[in-house]
Formats: structure tokens, C-alpha cells, sequence
């Protein structure tokens, strides 16, 4: 038998979950299994080193066969899709259960609450961030308690395995354009690439790449300097720098977030640091059916900003692309680690809210209250109003993944 005859014998493996589905065998059980192994051992090799390879494959199985339990055909999903996230989020749920959280001592957390209810406080009082000594005085105590209990809750603290590092409305390390050291000034050739490079850059970037790093200006005299906003000339300097990287360097930036998932689809949307909608659609199943089987609530909610981004066609100093992104970093803000931020739609945002329930009218209101401040301090006066904030919750607005597509139907879009 020539390859191709032996290629061409191979069953194909959406047809064997398609046979298993109508009529469940143990031997259609086993060679799907032996069809997936391949992307369950790729799965389980992200995380080599923190748990033994074998003993991860082992628990990529387990959701492999669940997304084989649960898996609806007419969902609108490929099967390969829904089980990568569900045989990702076993391995990641057997790594946080078997993760040992570092216990502080009954002083130390006694001492916290104190300090974060006195900086509530005077927060209120003051109308801004209060200082390390103004908290000290406030609770009688040395300055160097309150800065160590800073420094104790950053050693302290147990990220996510999801959890992507923030970014700042300043420029970090990570935003610096990197230049090798030299004893002396650029070499003509390195000079001449810099100056072709930030040539290439739109004229507000390259206004404010020359403000900030040659002229020595920060970014609010910049602002003032050119009639724009100050979260705006961050913007514009994170989008030109990121620009320049690009052109400059020879090796393709690495997102801080895998940019596919195993079946090649996009997962993370770097430009404004949030899930893409497609991840959003698969993530929701796996969260419906989670929800479901441990009888726990759920929560979404919408962000629709059609109508703000229709301000920008006669704001020739604010690009859809700004709105977007401040709008994006607002709700990141105000809501969970463990809650999923994802695009919606070319002009909104979704946020999926585990273990929710009655609480999604609260992170609705919060969401709502941070993005019309937002859009009310890029637009003025004409952004109030301007964006729709909905929700919904499992179960009581939906049951199921295929509830949820029916009620996306009827309205044309629920948020």
C-alpha cells in the first residue's frame, strides 16, 4: 500500500466524533482518543516543569474526554477547537488545585485591613491616592510598616497562570526602545535607519516620538503642546514605539499571550490587550458547561461603542483606534483577574464573569461607570451617553451555549 493509500485510510477524526456522538462504543472512544493524542501532549508541554509531563498528559485526557461528553455538534464549533480549550483548562485547574497558597500570619493580615480601610478613607477625604505617610500618621504607625506591608503583599501574592502582566498609562521597560550601549553617539548608519524608521510613522506619532525622546518633554507638556490628551500621547507613543521595534529589529515581536491556539485559531488581540472574539466563543461554552455541572452562576456583560466611534469621523484629533484601546484598559480595570475581557464585534467588548450569578449587575454598573468617565474625558460633553452597557446571566437568561446563539439572533447582537 503506497503512503498516500495508508494517508487516505486514516479516519477522519470530526467523523469518528460524529459516529461516537449518535452511538457511543468504546473502540470509536479509543481511537479518538489516539486521533487527539497529539494535541493533548502538545497542551500538557506548555507547562513542563511545573508538574511531571506524564502526570499533566494524563489530566489532558480527563478534558478530552469530557469535551467528548459534552460536545454539541450544532454548536457552530469544530470539535478539535472545543476540546484544546477544555483539555487546556483541565491542566490548568489540576496546576491552581495543586498550587499551595502562601499563608500569611493573623497580625499581618489584621495590619492590612487597617491599612486598606484608612487609605479608603482618606481616599475619600483628600479626593486622591493617599501616601504611604499620610497612611503611617493616620494609624499611628512608622512609615516603614506601611511601605513593608506594600512590599509583603507583592511577594505575597499568587498570580493566575492566565494572568498577563498590565500595562501602565506611562511607558515601562517594556516600552523603552531598546539601543545597544555605545561610548559614544550613533553611528551614521544607526542614525540614518532611526531617522527612516520614525519617517514611516503617521505624523502625530512621529510629532510625539521627537517631543518625548528628543526633545526632552513629558507627556503632559507634550499634550498641552499639541491640544490632545494625556492618555491619548500614551497611546500614540506605546502604538509608535511598538512601530519602531518592529522596523528595527529582525526577529518578530512575542506576544505576551500564545497568538493561536493549537488549531491555529488567534486567541489574544495584542493591539488592545484582550481576548479576541473567537476565544471568547469557545471560552464560553467550556464556562457554560462548568457553571453547569457545579450548579454555579455565570455572568456577561456588553459593551457597545458604535455611536463613540462614530465621534471620531468629525474628531480629527481622536482615532477609532484610541477609543478603543482607553475603553479597553478601563473595563480590564474594573473587573476580575479571573473574569475573560474579549473583543465583540469590530466596536465592542465582552466580559465573561465566572462564578458571577447575582453579582453581574454590579460589575454592569462598575463597567458602565468607568467607561462613560472615559468616554466622557475623550470627547467632552458629546461622550456621555454614547455607549450601551447590557448583561445576562446563567441560567436564568440562557441555558446553553445554543440558548445564548438564539438570543444573539433574535436581537441582533445582545449588547
Amino acid at each position: 500500500m503506497t503512503a498516500e493509500a495508508r494517508h487516505s485510510a486514516r479516519p477522519d477524526p470530526d467523523d469518528l466524533v460524529l459516529r461516537y456522538l449518535k452511538r457511543p462504543h468504546n473502540d470509536l472512544r479509543d481511537a479518538i482518543v489516539s486521533a487527539y493524542t497529539p494535541m493533548v501532549e502538545i497542551s500538557a508541554r506548555r507547562y513542563a516543569g511545573i508538574e511531571a509531563v506524564e502526570d499533566l498528559i494524563q489530566v489532558g485526557y480527563l478534558g478530552l474526554l469530557n469535551a467528548l461528553r459534552k460536545f454539541d455538534p450544532n454548536s457552530g464549533v469544530k470539535f478539535a477547537t472545543y476540546a484544546s480549550y477544555l483539555v487546556s483548562g483541565e491542566i490548568k485547574h489540576y496546576l491552581r488545585d495543586r498550587s499551595q497558597t502562601i499563608r500569611q500570619p493573623a497580625w499581618l493580615q489584621e495590619l492590612r485591613q487597617r491599612v486598606n480601610r484608612e487609605r479608603t478613607e482618606l481616599q475619600a477625604a483628600l479626593g486622591r491616592t493617599p501616601t504611604e505617610n499620610e497612611i503611617a500618621q493616620k494609624l499611628g504607625c512608622a512609615v516603614e510598616a506601611v511601605v513593608e506591608l506594600q512590599a509583603s503583599e507583592d511577594t505575597l501574592r499568587v498570580g493566575s497562570l492566565d494572568e498577563r502582566i498590565p500595562d501602565t498609562d506611562g511607558l515601562g521597560e517594556s516600552d523603552a526602545i531598546e539601543v545597544p550601549e555605545t561610548t559614544g553617539a550613533f553611528r551614521t548608519e544607526d542614525r540614518l535607519v532611526l531617522e527612516e524608521a520614525i519617517g514611516r510613522l503617521k505624523e502625530l506619532e512621529r510629532r510625539v516620538v521627537v517631543l518625548f525622546h528628543f526633545e526632552a518633554m513629558n507627556q503632559t507638556e507634550i499634550a498641552k503642546s499639541l491640544g490632545i490628551s494625556g492618555n491619548y500621547v500614551s497611546y500614540l507613543l506605546r502604538q509608535a514605539l511598538a512601530k519602531l521595534r518592529t522596523m528595527l529589529s529582525s526577529e518578530v515581536r512575542v506576544s505576551g499571550r500564545t497568538g493561536t491556539d493549537d488549531n491555529g485559531i488567534p486567541v489574544w488581540d495584542d493591539a488592545l490587550d484582550v481576548y479576541t472574539e473567537s476565544y471568547f466563543r469557545a471560552r464560553l461554552q467550556e464556562e457554560i458547561l462548568r457553571a453547569s455541572d457545579a450548579n454555579a452562576g455565570l455572568g456577561l456583560v456588553f459593551v457597545g461603542l458604535d455611536r463613540a466611534i462614530g465621534l471620531t469621523r468629525t474628531n480629527a484629533n481622536v482615532s477609532p483606534d484610541f477609543v478603543l484601546s482607553d475603553i479597553a484598559a478601563r473595563v480590564r480595570q474594573r473587573v476580575r483577574r479571573t473574569d475573560i475581557v474579549a473583543r465583540y464585534g469590530h466596536r465592542g467588548f465582552v466580559v465573561i464573569l465566572p462564578d458571577a450569578g447575582s453579582h453581574t449587575q454590579h460589575v454592569r454598573n462598575r463597567v458602565f461607570e468607568a467607561v462613560r468617565e472615559g468616554l466622557s474625558e475623550i470627547f467632552g460633553a458629546d461622550g456621555a451617553g454614547t455607549c450601551t452597557i447590557s448583561s445576562a446571566e446563567f441560567p436564568s437568561d440562557f441555558h446553553s451555549y445554543r440558548d445564548f446563539l438564539a438570543t444573539e439572533r433574535s436581537s441582533a447582537g445582545v449588547a
